[in-house]
């Protein structure tokens, strides 16, 4: 089984990791670099979409693509503007204005990327397997199967 997790909590676990198949290591999402096309059973991304501008969001799912082997799994876990804690917050100025003062890309992945993420992974050769909310009642598992 051969995984890509995106997201620097991961390699906080690096001291602890014993098991000898895991590879841990600090990159660019975007450039796997000696990750060899259709390689990779699953590329997991936590919380990383809402960080980042539109174009370099764009740029990590066609590496996801890339690397991944044909039936090969992208799972994304990340914030849900139309869930209902979403909703909610952002009928609030002022919540959502505290809450926009921290993500400077926010605003990009509310009204651009997160509207168009199945369009922009189906651009890539990426099927939708599904999307669900989960407990928190703000964020959203999206899986999608390289085809």
């Amino acid at each position: 089984l051969s995984v890509v997790a995106v997201g620097r909590a991961l390699l906080d676990r690096e001291e602890g990791a014993s098991d000898p198949r895991l590879k841990l290591a600090l990159g660019d999402a975007a450039r796997l670099g000696d990750v060899p096309d259709g390689s990779v059973d699953l590329v997991s991304l936590c919380l990383v979409l809402h960080e980042l501008p539109g174009s370099a969001t764009d740029d990590i799912l066609s590496e996801a693509a890339r690397a991944l082997k044909p039936g090969g799994h992208l799972a994304i876990f990340e914030m849900d503007p139309a869930s209902p804690g979403f909703l909610r917050a952002r009928s609030n100025p002022w919540v959502f204005a505290a809450l926009r003062s921290t993500e400077p890309y926010l605003d990009d992945y509310f009204w651009d990327v997160a509207p168009l993420l199945r369009c922009r992974l189906q651009e890539r050769g990426l099927e939708v397997l599904g999307k669900r909310l989960i407990e928190s009642n703000k964020h959203q598992v999206v899986v999608a199967r390289r085809v």
